[in-house]
């Protein structure tokens, strides 16, 4: 017998030294396996890929100054740098470096006088890296009409240069740059249209990084992001950039697959701040695809920690589901008090998650459907969203659209109630837990304040005001199942 229970214990102690000798492997093995199946992981994988190092060296460092650029806001820093972009290209790679100081670019195009966009193509490993570095855009200057459109629209001959223009490269990599394109000093003719550029544009690349960048006053956008070659632009990491007062758009997204936009700010866009005005749509972020590359949609953008400050058109707006897929916004910041415009965020796309996000509409929406552009399937999860009109408007009627709206909290911040809060009736809709928040002066007597009509599911809310005898009256017809 006891030599029996030594036997056993001498096989115990086997196995236990032999697995405490392995413990260390087996819980590495162990968090591997969990953090390959973790959904969080899957869904950020492309931020861990999204860009490598460049391989350039000292020796491919290109001082601006060392060109002839003075850097001092006066003099035309336009050949030096044009001599820079000329030198990366013919070499395909290298790195430009802008010492501190402020760098004017007179040129700009016009007709009797052509000046070239600052244009890298088919570069790999290019960095581009400011200290303390300020390039200043011309922009003392008129766009003239030069020819009409048959819809009435004109176009100008005359255009501002773009400073960084990147076409089918790869690895790129841009640092401690501010870009003024001094919009707010130019003026133009009426009915005369935008050019489609960014301060830094980027068409049909691969593995960008932008970080610590501040783009302001362009007479477009600040970052435009498309395909080029009709290849989609991949693997785009976007990091405490601020894009501030552009006319057209804080960040323009047009063909684009894999991109991490992280501690971002695009605020006051269409507050030019001078005479020129704006061009619509005027959003913080516009995801517009024009098409399918390689039967690709536009999407896999992962917004996170970003802030959109009252854009004067709405600050964020995607209306393309056949065309956008997979977009994800999470623990954001939505300022449209001041804007003009109820349509301040639409999520009109194929897989969207809206979550743990704080958005101060004013007179503004959130649009999770898009009536002109069918095949929406968006979740709203664990947001605070204050609005003086609905707060969110779905009334899609096609069976192609689904929204789930859960935890969320809803709060009616205007004085009289003009219409309902929230409006839903969209047929595959679930609305499930939230609670919505409706003082007792907006709400009149006798009449509807809240609409879940043709729902699903419309289960555990709670509609309430600061009165315990004058409650919301919510409308639920036709919703399949209520439970609230």
């Amino acid at each position: 017998m006891n030599q029996t229970l030594d036997g056993n214990k001498n096989v115990f102690w086997h196995y236990y030294f032999n697995l405490k000798s392995r413990l260390p492997l087996l819980f590495l093995l162990g968090l591997t396996i969990f953090l390959i199946s973790s959904p969080f992981v899957k869904a950020q994988s492309h931020k861990r890929n999204n860009f490598k190092s460049t391989n350039a060296n000292a020796r491919d460092t290109i001082n601006v100054k060392e060109l002839g650029a003075k850097g001092d806001g006066i003099s035309n820093d336009y050949k030096a740098l044009k001599k820079a972009t000329e030198i990366v290209n013919d070499k395909g790679s290298g790195i430009i470096l802008f010492p501190p100081g402020n760098y004017y670019l007179a040129n700009y195009n016009d007709s009797l006088h052509p000046a070239l966009d600052l244009k890298f193509k088919n570069c790999s490993n290019v960095t581009v890296i400011g200290r303390k570095a300020t390039i200043n855009l011309n922009g003392r200057f008129n766009r003239s009409s030069a020819s009409k459109h048959r819809k009435g629209f004109s176009f100008s001959d005359k255009n501002q240069i773009i400073p960084f223009y990147f076409v089918q490269c790869k690895n790129v990599f841009i640092s401690g740059i501010e870009i003024d394109g001094n919009v707010d000093k130019m003026t133009r003719d009426k009915g005369v249209v935008e050019k489609g550029q960014g301060l830094i544009t980027v068409m049909g690349c691969d593995s960008v990084k932008i970080e610590n960048v501040f783009l302001h006053h362009s007479p477009s956008d600040g970052i435009y992001i498309g395909a080029g070659g009709n290849k989609l632009s991949r693997r785009v990491t976007i990091i405490r950039v601020r894009s501030f007062n552009n006319a057209r758009q804080g960040l323009s997204i047009t063909g684009l697959r894999d991109a991490h936009i992280y501690k971002c700010n695009f605020s006051y866009t269409g507050i030019t701040q001078g005479d020129y005005g704006f061009h619509r749509p005027t959003a913080g972020v516009d995801i517009e695809p024009h098409k399918l590359y390689d039967s690709i949609k536009t999407g896999n953008i992962y917004f996170e920690k970003d802030t959109f400050t009252n854009n004067l058109g709405g600050q964020f707006l995607c209306t393309q589901p056949k065309l956008t897929s997979n977009i994800t916004i999470n623990d954001c910041t939505f300022r449209g008090i001041d804007s003009f415009s109820r349509y301040q965020v639409i999520l009109a796309a194929d897989s969207v998650i809206l979550e743990n996000s704080e958005l101060k509409l004013g007179r503004g929406n959130v649009f999770p459907t898009w009536k002109a552009t069918p095949g929406s399937n968006v979740r709203i999860i664990n947001c605070v969203i204050e609005s003086s009109l609905n707060g969110i408007l779905s009334s899609s009627s096609d069976d192609r659209d689904s929204v789930f709206i859960m935890n969320n909290t809803f709060k009616f911040i205007g004085s009289t109630m003009t219409t309902y809060f929230p409006y839903l009736q969209t047929k595959n809709l679930v609305f499930l837990s939230n609670q919505v928040y409706i003082p007792s002066s907006a709400i009149k007597i006798k009449r509807y304040t809240s609409l879940v009509q043709h729902a699903i599911l419309s289960k555990g809310n709670k509609f309430y005001s600061d009165q315990i005898s004058i409650k919301p009256k919510v409308a639920y017809d036709k919703t399949r199942q209520v439970a609230d």
